[in-house]
């Protein structure tokens, strides 16, 4: 496990107010125990499961699933499959918080194909999915080696 203290990624300016009264996008609050265990990462025997840790996570009919994912201060991941475009966001699960990394995962039943550093709302730079490579081992996430990093170079903003 890393000593090093990670960076973090705050939510781009333009994005400050996306959240509001008359606001179609949802912002989960960290007090929200109940929706931010729904969304947290689940392992077994080193499949990524289903919110319900019992069903191995994948797609509709025979497609793999393309999940959003954070990894938050506390170095927890959260992901969702289930995310209506322009109402849930990066940004969503962490009530705009800087993250350790954001991006996008596809997995095909519970197996981990591939990995970006995508995000919109945070343009995290690629080497923040070394930190989300080191949590997905210490979960025990099987065949890291394989999965394909598609990796985006952006300009990144970083919290000192």
């Amino acid at each position: 496990m890393r000593e090093d203290k990670p960076p973090l990624y705050p939510l781009l300016p333009q994005y400050y107010d996306e959240q509001g009264a008359d606001s179609p996008v949802v912002w989960v609050p960290p007090s929200d125990e109940d929706a931010r265990s729904q969304m947290r990462m689940r392992v077994y025997d080193g499949l990524v499961m289903d919110h319900t840790g019992c069903t191995p996570l994948h797609g509709d009919d025979d497609s793999a699933a393309r999940a959003i994912f954070v990894l938050d201060q506390t170095n927890e991941i959260l992901l969702t499959v289930d995310y209506e475009h322009n109402k849930f966001h990066h940004s969503s699960f962490v009530a705009g918080a800087p993250v350790i990394a954001a991006g996008e995962m596809i997995i095909s039943r519970g197996r981990l194909i591939a990995l970006t550093n995508h995000s919109g709302h945070y343009l995290p730079p690629p080497s923040c999915i070394s930190y989300v490579m080191d949590r997905l081992e210490a979960m025990g996430v099987a065949n890291l080696a394989t999965v394909e990093l598609e990796l985006i170079k952006a300009p990144a903003m970083l919290i000192e």
